[in-house]
């Protein structure tokens, strides 16, 4: 053992043996990124948008070159930057290849100098790895359909030239779109020359495919045509006269649209458009809600006055013929709707009728023939009293009119029947203009 000199072990006997009170923890400095260790600069993922300072990165290089005591705690995420031996690189500690030859506790090669630590480069760096960016097959615009139809009419022909031609394209738009497709398929399809055109095993193994495509693609544009062409099912009211609704069929082909009308009662109408028996219908609305109007007024054999109006009073029994049989008034189904049976129905009563002088009727044939024997009249518009050889005139208490309109579940169907001529569809409902005289077109 060396001796000790009187001075020394004089200094060492006057140092106080009791160590400095701490301060608070009130009035202690916070830690800060700058005093952050190594370790925990290469653990931290919680920001990584936070990169540290120069001066911090420069102390944590000067800490590295330090020995590891036994008093060293290091967290396991950290194994990156302690001092392990040279012969174990860094690709086995994070998961990745070894074949970079860098020290795991450098970062350095072999062959080249003193470099910083990996996790400081790693953090450092702004530009993102490998596994970081993302990997995205984006078509780049190409018509993969439009291609591969280019692709198997000139591989079919072997023939630039020809191909084209079959295909109905330009040379140079088929040389483009099969260019295009190489480049989006990422090999070769075919071997140019200047005489012939080749399949490559690549091109080969794909032409199945190609042409399974462009049958599917010839499918779908047949049945998407035929869909267009197929008649549109639509319900109309069930008076509608057979040559009205022909006129009205042949009158929509001109503007490209097949009718297949469907006649029906107003409950069955709506019921139709529903449950999509129909794709669209023609309902009964309110006069002042609809899309077209049709008035109506009462029909009987005899013309008992021109075209003046009847009143329905004129119906009620007088004292000397009670026992005489009173004249009716005939609704049939399509006028048993409430804007038009209850407003008959109030002025009946209203006027001192019987309950019985107004019938309700589910067939026309019905009602017609018990107005052609007898007095009685039928609830009708002028067009319909002109067809069934009857006299119509309106009525004198008020004006009775049906209101018609489209609806549909589906309203590109709503406005592909809204898209026609109103005309077409009013001449077929006998509807007529909301300016003209009470009357309608006969």
């Amino acid at each position: 053992m060396p001796k000790v000199s009187p001075e020394v072990q004089t200094a060492r006997s006057t140092q106080p043996t009791t160590r400095p009170t701490p301060k608070p923890r009130h009035e202690r400095r916070p830690r800060t990124a700058h005093h952050a260790p190594v370790s925990a600069i290469a653990s931290s993922s919680a920001a990584p948008s936070a990169y540290p300072t120069t001066g911090s990165m420069n102390r944590a290089m000067a800490n590295t070159s330090k020995p590891a005591t036994a008093d060293t705690k290091t967290p396991k995420h950290a194994a990156i930057t302690t001092a392990t031996p040279t012969s174990k690189r860094v690709g086995s500690a994070v998961g990745g290849s070894s074949r970079t030859g860098l020290d795991s506790s450098t970062g350095s090669s072999p062959s080249s100098g003193p470099r910083q630590p990996l996790s400081l480069r790693c953090i450092a760096s702004k530009t993102p790895t490998a596994a970081s960016m993302p990997i995205r097959h984006t078509m780049a615009g190409v018509d993969v359909v439009a291609a591969c139809r280019a692709f198997v009419a000139v591989s079919g022909h072997g023939s630039f030239t020809v191909g084209a031609s079959v295909a109905r394209i330009p040379q140079s738009v088929a040389s483009r779109r099969i260019a295009a497709l190489e480049k989006y398929l990422g090999a070769r399809l075919l071997t140019r020359s200047s005489r012939s055109v080749a399949l490559t095993p690549f091109g080969r193994e794909l032409l199945p495919s190609a042409r399974r495509l462009v049958e599917l693609a010839e499918a779908m544009e047949h049945d998407a045509e035929q869909a267009r062409l197929r008649p549109f099912r639509i319900a109309v009211p069930a008076v509608c006269a057979p040559h009205r609704l022909a006129r009205l069929v042949a009158a929509a082909r001109g503007h490209g649209l097949t009718l297949d009308p469907h006649p029906a009662d107003p409950g069955r109408r709506a019921e139709l458009a529903r449950t999509l028996e129909v794709r669209a219908a023609v309902v009964a609305v309110p006069p002042d809600e609809g899309a077209w109007r049709v008035p109506l007024g009462l029909a009987g054999v005899a013309d008992e006055g021109g075209t003046s109006a009847l009143y329905l009073e004129t119906l009620r029994a007088g004292r000397v013929d009670r026992r005489a049989r009173r004249r009716r008034v005939w609704i049939h189904a399509e006028d048993d709707v409430p804007h038009v049976r209850d407003r008959v129905t109030r002025l009946r009563d209203a006027v001192g009728l019987l309950p019985a002088q107004v019938v309700v009727t589910a067939s026309l044939v019905a009602a017609t023939a018990e107005v052609l024997g007898s007095a009685d009249l039928l609830l009708c518009p002028p067009g319909q009293a002109a067809e069934l050889g009857l006299h119509w005139r309106p009525i004198g208490e008020l004006t009775l009119a049906r209101g018609y309109d489209v609806t549909s579940r589906a309203r590109e169907d709503v406005q592909r029947i809204r898209a026609l001529p109103p005309a077409l569809i009013g001449a077929c409902l006998g509807a007529v203009d909301d300016h003209a005289p009470g009357v309608g077109a006969g």
